[in-house]
């Protein structure tokens, strides 16, 4: 078994995503056939510029991590410019230009893994018998396992805070047999 953690995968990840988005956000607009033109076409202006608010959306919304910030912006400027593309082929050939409409799915998903990865909180909470813990706006109280029942045994009472309503809890856990 690999001893790997998620942060490896994460950083090892990062990269090629970075690539890819920005390849996937230029190079559509990119003049391969008239060398007269400039390298890239004025059409990007507009994605360029979804790409810059959203950006500023996300400085706003509290992302403060530079990663994910250029994570968030390359797969704006990437879907946002191959969508404007996508508009511009339905609107003067009348065709659907389907390696486009790819280009944005695929931004799209290199994106919401970095939005969820983002806002992920995550935390090992240890519940001793009895006590309650709080954490991320929840007080959890173990109240123990019941023997009786054999597929979900364990009971947690799960709070809100300030909150009337409670849940029972009862996550399926496995004991591995030791010195097997």
């Amino acid at each position: 078994p690999s001893n790997v953690t998620l942060r490896y995968y994460f950083l090892a990840t990062t990269p090629i995503a970075l690539i890819l988005l920005f390849s996937l956000s230029v190079f559509p607009f990119m003049c391969w056939i008239k060398p007269s033109k400039p390298f890239i076409s004025h059409d990007a202006a507009i994605p360029f510029t979804v790409a810059m608010m959203v950006g500023a959306a996300a400085i706003i919304s509290g992302i403060h991590e530079p990663l994910y910030i250029i994570l968030l912006v390359l797969g704006a400027f990437a879907i946002s410019s191959n969508g404007w593309l996508v508009y511009e082929g339905i609107r003067k050939n009348h065709r659907l230009p389907g390696a486009y409409i790819a280009h944005v799915g695929l931004a799209m998903l290199i994106v919401g893994a970095a939005v969820s990865s983002a806002y992920e909180r995550k935390e090992q909470v240890p519940l001793p018998l009895g006590e309650t813990v709080e954490r991320f706006g929840w007080k959890m109280t173990y109240e123990g396992k019941d023997a009786s029942q054999f597929e979900m045994p364990f009971h947690v009472l799960v709070e809100r805070d300030g909150s009337e309503t409670a849940y029972r809890m009862s996550p399926r856990q496995f004991e591995l047999p030791y010195g097997k």
